[in-house]
C-alpha cells in the first residue's frame, strides 16, 4: 500500500512540474462548501471548528476568523456537522453541492456544560439565488429528475430558457447551430467530433446524480463549444447497497386516424422500458470500494407505418407499369417505419485509496438499431435502410488531496463510437448485385428497387486531461489544467450495385478515408469570491491539428478542375480566448451579473473530410482550409428572490458569430462548378430570458420561464449554396441576415410539481413555441418572398407523470419504496405542425395540383402522398409502469 501511495505521490509531482505546458473539454465534477461558525450568544467567530461531510472522509477545521472551506465535494446531497468542545454539535441535512459552485453552510453553536451534549439538527435549504454564479445556467439534480416527465438528457434540455429544436429534432441553445452544445460525462467530452453531436450515447435518468447546463458564458475550463455546456454527473455508490428498477410499457393513444394510419389499433407492448440502477460498498472489501451500476433497455416499434404493397423486383403490366404485388403472402402487412431498439449500460467503481487518494474507473456502453421514416417508401417499407449506432467508454480518474486546500486529478478516458447504415448487413450480398434500377418518378411513391448505399463511419478517441485546483486564500480559488485529445477517424462507404463500375480511376460509389487530427489546450481560472462581488476571469489556448488536405483554394474562371500540384496540407490552428464573469450581491437575496468571453470551436470533421480522396465532377463538394469558428458574448442580468420561496431571474444576451462553415462556388465553364467549404457565414442572436421559480415547500414548486429571441445569420445550412445550385436553383448565399431555421422568437417553458414526499406525486411540463420560420414558394418551386420571411403555426404540448407510493418496512430488515406511475407524453394530443408546404405554410395541404398522381390514382392518391404523418409532432402516447427502490 505504502509503494502505491509513494507512487501516487511521484506522479502527482511529475504532473505538477510539466504543468507549464499546455482542454479541449475540461469539465468539473465537484463544488465547494465554506461558511462561518459562530458563537450563538456573542456572534463571535469560533476557531478550531471541526466541521465534517457526514458518511465521508472530508472535511476542514475553522481558522481564526471563523471560516472554513471543504474542497472536492461531488455534487450530491450531504448532512455536515460542527463540532467543539463546550459546544453542542450541530447537524445541517440536505445541503445541495452542486458542480463548480460554493454552497454556503454557515453555524452557530451553543455553549453546554453537559458530557454527552443534544445534537441540534437543522435542515438545509438549497438557495434559490447563487450568489457565486457569474452567467446563465441550471441546474437539475437527481431528485428534480425523478419528478419529471422525461426519459432523455435532450428531454430535460429542452425545458431550459432559450433552448428551441429545429424540425429534425436537434437541440439549439441561444440560436447556435446544432454542433454549437459540448456535452460531457464525469468531466469529459463524449460528443461525437465527427458529427459534433451527442449522438451516440444514452443515459439512463436514472445514473444522473447532477446535470448542469450552461448557455451563457463559461469558464475558461470549458472550450470547444460557442452555445453552450451540458455538464453530467453521473452517481457513485454510497456506503449501504441501495437499487432501483422500473418497467413501463404503452402505446400511442390518438384518434388522429386521419394523419397517423392504424393509430387506433392499440398495442399495450408497443413500447417496453425496463431500467435499473444498483450501489454501494463492494462485498468483502470495506468502505473503501464502491460501486454503481445502471443499464437500461428500451424497445419501441414507434407510430409511423408502412404498408407492403409493392415489391423490390417489380410486377408490370404490359406497359411496363408496376403493379401491386399481390402475390405476397404477407401483401398490405403493416410494418414499423420508425422502429427504436436502445440499449446502455454503465459501471463506476471508487476505491478512496487513502484518505487523500480516490481513484475511479468506468465504462459506458450503448447500442441502437433503428430505421427513419421516408415516406416515399411507404409501400415498400423494406427497402428502406437499418442503421446502427454503438459507442464504449472507458475511463479512469485519480484524484489526490496534496493538502486542505489543493488538490489535482488526472483523467484518462478511450472512446469508439461508429455509425453504419445499410440495407443488408454485408456490401457483398448477393441481393445487391440482383437488385434493379429503380424507376424514378420524382413526385410519387417508390415502386420498385432499394435504398443502396452502404456506410460505416467510426471514430477512436483518447483523452488525457489533468487539472490542479488550490484554494490560494479566503477569496482566490485558481484552477488550471491542460488536455490532448487525439482521434482516428475511417469512414468507408460503397454503392454495392455499382460495384462494377469501381475502379482506380473512377471511384464516385465508392469512398474510404482514415485521418488522426489531434487537439490540445490548456486554461487558467481563478474565481474570486469578495464580500461584495465574485469574478470569474480566464484564459484559455487551444490548438487544433486537422492531419487533412484539400486543393489551393478556388480558381474562379479556369476552365480545368484544379490539379494534383494545387493539392495543399491544412495548417494547425491556435487561439487565445478571454472570459470574464462578474457577480455583485445587492442583498442578502439578490445579485446583479455580467459576463463576457471570445468562445472557439474546431469544425467537425465530416466537413474536414468531405470528399478527402479529392475526386471532382461538376457539382461536388472538395474539403477546405477551415479556420475554428468564433463567437463573442456578452451577457447582463440579476436574480432576486422576491418574497419566500419564490425568485425571479431576468437576463439579456447578444452572440456576434462569425468563421461559420459554407460551401463557395467556384466557377469552371460555363456549366459547371466545384465546391469548397469555406469560413464565410455570419450571424448575431440577441434575446431576453425571464424566469419565475418557486422552491418546493408544501405541495407546489414550479419554474416558468419565457424567452423573446432573435437568431438572424447569411445561410442556417453550410451546405445550402451547393443545395441551391445542385437543385439548379442556382441562387446566390443570402448577402444580409435573415431568420435562422430554427429561430423561434417567443417561448414559453413550464414545469410544475405537486408532491407529498412518499405518498404521491406528480409532475407536468408544458411548453409553448412561436412558429419557426420558412421560406414561401409557388406550387411550382419558385420563391415567392425573401429567405425565411414566413412563419410556421406555433407549437403546444404538455407532458405529465403521476405516481403513487407504497412504502413496505421490514422487507429483510429495509424499507421498500415501490410506486405505481402512469406518464403521458403530449397529454391533449395536439396536432402540433413541425414541417409545413412552403407553398402553403401548412402541414396539412399544399398548392401542387400532382396531376400525374391524379391521372394514376385519382384524388384519393394525391391526398395520400401529400399526406405526411413525419410532418406533425408525436401523437399522445401512455405508459404505465411500476418502480421498486431501496
Amino acid at each position: 500500500m505504502r509503494r502505491v501511495v509513494r507512487l501516487i505521490n511521484l506522479m502527482g509531482l511529475v504532473v505538477l512540474i510539466s504543468l507549464a505546458g499546455g482542454t479541449i473539454s475540461m469539465a468539473g465534477t465537484t463544488g465547494k462548501i465554506a461558511g462561518t461558525v459562530t458563537d450563538a450568544a456573542n456572534g463571535r467567530p469560533l476557531p478550531g471548528v471541526n466541521v465534517l461531510v457526514q458518511g465521508t472522509i472530508l472535511g476542514a477545521s475553522t481558522d481564526l476568523n471563523g471560516t472554513y472551506f471543504i474542497l472536492n465535494v461531488p455534487a450530491g446531497i450531504y448532512t455536515l456537522r460542527a463540532e467543539m468542545i463546550g459546544y453542542s454539535p450541530m447537524e445541517q441535512t440536505d445541503v445541495q453541492v452542486n458542480v463548480d459552485l460554493t454552497s454556503s453552510v454557515n453555524f452557530s453553536l451553543r455553549e453546554t456544560v453537559l458530557d454527552v451534549a443534544e445534537v441540534i439538527t437543522v435542515v438545509a435549504e438549497r438557495p434559490l439565488v447563487r450568489m457565486d454564479v457569474t452567467s446563465s445556467s441550471d441546474i437539475t439534480t437527481a431528485l428534480e429528475i425523478q419528478e419529471m416527465p422525461v426519459e432523455e438528457v435532450d428531454d430535460i434540455l429542452e425545458t431550459q430558457a432559450a433552448v428551441t429544436t429545429d424540425i429534425s429534432g436537434n437541440t439549439h441553445m441561444r440560436g447556435g447551430r446544432k454542433e454549437e452544445v459540448a456535452y460531457m460525462v464525469d468531466g469529459i467530452l463524449v460528443k461525437n467530433p465527427y458529427s459534433g453531436q451527442m449522438d451516440n450515447l444514452n443515459l439512463n435518468s436514472g445514473a444522473i446524480e447532477e446535470m448542469v447546463a450552461v448557455s451563457g458564458t463559461f469558464n475558461a475550463e470549458y472550450g470547444n463549444a460557442m452555445s453552450g455546456i451540458v455538464n453530467i454527473v453521473t452517481k457513485e455508490g454510497g456506503q449501504k447497497l441501495s437499487g432501483r428498477i422500473a418497467a413501463y410499457t404503452g402505446d400511442h393513444v390518438s384518434d388522429h386516424t386521419d394523419i397517423f394510419p392504424e393509430i387506433d389499433d392499440i398495442e399495450p407492448f408497443n413500447e417496453f422500458n425496463v431500467q435499473g440502477t444498483l450501489g454501494g460498498p463492494l462485498p468483502f472489501l470495506g468502505d473503501q470500494f464502491s460501486f454503481f451500476l445502471s443499464g437500461r433497455y428500451e424497445d419501441t416499434d414507434g407510430w409511423l407505418y408502412g404498408f407492403k404493397k409493392y415489391s423490390q423486383k417489380a410486377i408490370r403490366d404490359e406497359f411496363e407499369n408496376i403493379l401491386p404485388d399481390t402475390t405476397r403472402a404477407d401483401f398490405m402487412e403493416r410494418v414499423p417505419m420508425k422502429p427504436d431498439l436502445r440499449k446502455n449500460f454503465s459501471g463506476k467503481m471508487t476505491w478512496r485509496l487513502t484518505d487523500a487518494i480516490k481513484i475511479t474507473a468506468g465504462y459506458l456502453g450503448y447500442r441502437r438499431e433503428y430505421k427513419t421514416y421516408d415516406h416515399r417508401w411507404k409501400y415498400l417499407p423494406e427497402s428502406t435502410y437499418n442503421r446502427r449506432r454503438q459507442s464504449d467508454r472507458g475511463h479512469f480518474s485519480l484524484t489526490h488531496t496534496l493538502s486542505p486546500s489543493t488538490f489535482y486529478s488526472l483523467k484518462l478516458s478511450y472512446m469508439e463510437q461508429q455509425y453504419r447504415y445499410f440495407l443488408w448487413d454485408d456490401y457483398n450480398d448477393v441481393r445487391y448485385d440482383q437488385a434493379e434500377s429503380r424507376d424514378y418518378q420524382s413526385q410519387n411513391f417508390w415502386k420498385n428497387s432499394i435504398l443502396s448505399w452502404w456506410f460505416r463511419q467510426r471514430t477512436v478517441s483518447r483523452t488525457y486531461n489533468f487539472d490542479l485546483t488550490s484554494q490560494v486564500n479566503q477569496a482566490h480559488q485558481m484552477k488550471t489544467g491542460f488536455e490532448f485529445n487525439d482521434h482516428d477517424l475511417s469512414l468507408f462507404e460503397i454503392d454495392p450495385t455499382f460495384k462494377s463500375y469501381i475502379s482506380g480511376d473512377s471511384r464516385f460509389f465508392f469512398n474510404h478515408y482514415r485521418h488522426s487530427p489531434y487537439e490540445l489546450a490548456s486554461y487558467i481560472q481563478d474565481k474570486i469570491e469578495l464580500q461584495d462581488m465574485i469574478i470569474n476571469a480566464g484564459l484559455r489556448f487551444d490548438y487544433f491539428s486537422p492531419d487533412a488536405w484539400t486543393f489551393a483554394l478556388g480558381r474562379d474562371g479556369t476552365e480545368d478542375f484544379p490539379e494534383e500540384d494545387s493539392i495543399a496540407t491544412l495548417k494547425a490552428s491556435s487561439q487565445l480566448s478571454p472570459r470574464l464573469g462578474v457577480a455583485h450581491p445587492i442583498s442578502d437575496k439578490g445579485v446583479l451579473y455580467f459576463s463576457y468571453g471570445h468562445f472557439f470551436q474546431i469544425p467537425t470533421y465530416n466537413y474536414l473530410y468531405t470528399n478527402s480522396e479529392l475526386e471532382l465532377r461538376d457539382k461536388e463538394i472538395a474539403p477546405g482550409e477551415l479556420k475554428p469558428q468564433k463567437t463573442v458574448i456578452y451577457e447582463v442580468g440579476f436574480r432576486q428572490e422576491m418574497i419566500e420561496d419564490l425568485a425571479l431571474s431576468v437576463t439579456g444576451f447578444y452572440k456576434d458569430i462569425t468563421n461559420l462553415i459554407a460551401t463557395k462556388r467556384f466557377k469552371l465553364t460555363a456549366a459547371e462548378s466545384y465546391f469548397q467549404y469555406v469560413n464565410r457565414d455570419y450571424g448575431n442572436v440577441k434575446g431576453v430570458t425571464v424566469e419565475l421559480t418557486k422552491r418546493l415547500r408544501g405541495l407546489v414548486g414550479f419554474d416558468i420561464n419565457y424567452t423573446f429571441q432573435v437568431a438572424e445569420g447569411n445561410a442556417s445550412d453550410p451546405d445550402a449554396e451547393h443545395d441551391d445550385w445542385a437543385a439548379n436553383l442556382r441562387r446566390q448565399p443570402e448577402k444580409q441576415v435573415v431568420p435562422l431555421d430554427w429561430d423561434q422568437t417567443h417561448t414559453v417553458n413550464m414545469s410544475v410539481t405537486l408532491s407529498q414526499p412518499d405518498n404521491w406525486g406528480m409532475g407536468i411540463i408544458g411548453k409553448y413555441g412561436s412558429g419557426l420560420p420558412y421560406t414561401p414558394l409557388d406550387s411550382k418551386g419558385h420563391r415567392t418572398g425573401e429567405e425565411n420571411s414566413e412563419r410556421k403555426p406555433a407549437q403546444l404540448n404538455f407532458d405529465l407523470n403521476a405516481r403513487k407510493d407504497f412504502i413496505l418496512k421490514n422487507v429483510y430488515g429495509r424499507s421498500l419504496r415501490t410506486a405505481i406511475f402512469v406518464r403521458v407524453y403530449n397529454l391533449f394530443d395536439a396536432k402540433n405542425e413541425i414541417i409545413v408546404w412552403d407553398s402553403t405554410g401548412r402541414s396539412t395541404y399544399n398548392l401542387n395540383p400532382y396531376e400525374n398522381l391524379v391521372e394514376e390514382g385519382g384524388e384519393e392518391l394525391r391526398l395520400d402522398y401529400i399526406n405526411r404523418p413525419h410532418f406533425y409532432s408525436e401523437p399522445r402516447k401512455v405508459l404505465v409502469g411500476f418502480e421498486v427502490e431501496f
